[in-house]
């Protein structure tokens, strides 16, 4: 399992995603993402 800080709403967020080192790229099964929840 590979963990990745940054903003998945953001481009560059999702850019850092999909090139972290050792990671599948983008030849993968299953992406976990937690953007949070609504606004408050």
């Amino acid at each position: 399992m590979l963990a990745v800080a940054c903003d998945i709403t953001s481009p560059e967020g999702r850019d850092a995603v999909f090139s972290v080192p050792g990671g599948p790229g983008k030849d993968f099964d299953i992406v976990v993402t937690n953007a949070g929840g609504r606004p408050r």
